[in-house]
């Protein structure tokens, strides 16, 4: 049987390959330890002497000449997270070895949460329970009710890649129009999940909710400015789920200091965290969540069970569902 080990830190490990998980993992190969940090392995690398399959997840290890060379035996690397960036090397790539990540189970909650924020955003929750606060009085029927509520508004998805998909197809549920910006889907791609790819500018401009899912790249970083959202229609919500710099932090703090109708919800950051003295944290209609909307709790052992459903693949001699190469991984987050 191969022999399989699982590199990443205390935290990732219980909650990403919990009992139930590394039980499953040990009927289909010998799994060798009870998982190892990085930095047991860098001052032990002869363990992986006899390794086939490496799982890793968030803080595992760095896939540079001296890893491959303490791993000669190593078949395919498992990661049971999102992004594999941090880890993989030129020396990686010139290997052959495939790599396959869990980005697509992880972006499942990062839909639903981005689904959950554009409903209270278009049921005007923030901005009601802003005015609450404010205030100090429960607004009044004409206040609440003016909208615009989940039927007929424009949502606008900011690239259209595997996240925004799964975004677009809950909110299909309701009959609202959904735009998306991404030069490098086909519009009939789009077409044939309900979404309309229209220019940038023109999102911003018509949608009550504009949602961004682009990946960071040299292309994104900065995309977001102040020339998009000072465009933003009166009331409109601005959610980042995305990558922090994707959006001129300078310039969003300067448009809702200017737009007090608008609101900001962001999941991510530029810098994460924020520093005591940013400018954010003295805006009322701007809210921070601490970058939650990926996996967490009971939802991280969900990217463990996809990896074994890959290592079945592979072991089957099929193709690997999520295997990731060097240009792909040039267009992700």
């Amino acid at each position: 049987m191969a022999t399989g080990i699982i590199i990443t830190d205390r935290a990732s490990f219980a909650q990403v390959f919990p009992p139930a998980v590394r039980r499953a993992l040990a009927s289909r190969i010998d799994l060798l330890g009870e998982g190892f940090t990085r930095e047991e392995i860098a001052a032990r690398p002869e363990l992986l002497a006899s390794v086939d399959f490496l799982f890793m997840s968030w803080n595992g290890p760095v896939l540079d000449e001296a890893f491959l060379r303490s791993a000669p035996r190593l078949k395919a690397v498992f990661h049971a997270a999102g992004t594999v960036k941090p880890f993989v090397t030129p020396a990686f790539w010139a290997s052959g070895i495939p790599i396959t990540s869990a980005q697509e189970a992880n972006g499942h909650p990062v839909a639903d949460f981005a689904h959950a924020q554009i409903t209270l955003a278009l049921k005007g929750y923030w901005r009601l329970s802003r005015a609450y606060r404010e205030r100090r009085r429960i607004p009044t029927s004409q206040e609440r009710k003016a909208g615009p509520g989940l039927h007929a508004a424009t949502i606008g998805l900011v690239s259209f890649g595997g996240i925004a998909r799964r975004l677009a197809a809950l909110l299909r549920r309701h009959r609202l129009e959904l735009l998306a910006y991404d030069p490098y889907v086909d519009p009939a791609e789009a077409a044939a999940h309900g979404v309309t790819l229209v220019p940038l500018i023109e999102l911003f401009v018509r949608s009550d909710v504009v949602s961004c899912h682009a990946p960071l790249t040299s292309e994104t970083t900065g995309l977001i400015d102040h020339a998009l959202l000072s465009r933003l229609k009166p009331g409109a919500t601005f959610l980042n789920t995305g990558r922090g710099p994707i959006v001129c932090s300078a310039d969003l703090y300067a448009v809702l200091q200017a737009r007090p109708d608008l609101t900001a919800l962001l999941d991510v950051t530029h810098p994460e965290p924020l520093p005591p003295d940013s400018p954010a944290h003295s805006l009322t209609n701007l809210v921070i969540s601490p970058h939650i909307a990926g996996s967490v709790g009971h939802e991280c052992a969900l990217l463990g069970e996809a990896m074994i459903a890959e290592l079945d693949r592979y072991l089957a001699g099929q193709p690997l569902l999520h295997q990731i190469n060097e240009a792909q991984l040039a267009l992700s987050t």
